[in-house]
């Protein structure tokens, strides 16, 4: 299967709809700042999948016509597909991985979101712009237990076995988003696999 790319006019039209000015060197900072950029102006939503009843397309035309052309937003499957499009057009190594939702219920729930995986220097970062729920405003390296400070949430990465791993957040939520009225807790939001995919197996 062929590597999709955005053009240099839909990579441009791209970062403007999400109000990116300058240019994208292939660094950390514009990782940051791009994850932060696209999640302030292009929503999670899920009006298409009510409306339709059915999986919107998954195509890349379709869906830059969708978020960058009509200005709408998403659902995982939609905004990380066309966010990883975005970051390989500017010059990012990165590929899709599988996911499930967690966000602090007990059991394993069935793989039901769609990542994005980053290598820079020497170092695989996750990278998500269609969660619906809390994870990090930037990249997190995948690193054992380290404890990351993300725009003043504090995130960390476990390893589960050789493939899956688990993002946690530390929260004073009682529930499973944002709150203060409880002491401070970790809870997992998202668990993700390592292993490579190919982007077909996310269609389908």
């Amino acid at each position: 299967m062929a590597t999709e790319m955005l053009n240099d006019v839909m990579t441009s039209t791209y970062l403007a709809r999400i109000g990116w000015e300058g240019d994208a060197p292939v660094t950390r900072k514009t990782l940051d700042g791009l994850v932060y950029a696209h999640q302030c102006r292009v929503p999670f939503e899920t009006a298409d999948l009510v409306a339709l009843g059915e999986t919107p397309s998954l195509e890349m035309s379709d869906l830059y016509q969708k978020i960058v052309v009509d200005r709408h937003g998403g659902f995982c499957f939609e905004l990380n597909k066309m966010f990883e499009l975005l970051l390989r057009s500017v010059g990012f190594e990165v590929r899709p991985c599988l996911s499930r939702a967690v966000r602090g219920r007990e059991g394993r729930m069935p793989i039901n979101h769609r990542g994005t995986l980053v290598s820079l220097d020497g170092e695989l970062l996750s990278v998500d712009v269609g969660f619906g729920g809390p994870l990090p405003a930037g990249s997190l390296v995948i690193c054992d237990e380290r404890e990351q400070t993300i725009r003043g949430e504090v995130y960390i990465p476990r390893r589960i076995d050789e493939h899956w791993w688990a993002i946690d957040r530390i929260s004073q939520a009682k529930r499973d988003l944002y709150g203060d009225e409880g002491p401070s807790r970790r809870q997992t939001e998202l668990e993700f696999c390592l292993a490579t995919v190919e982007d077909i197996v996310l269609h389908r």
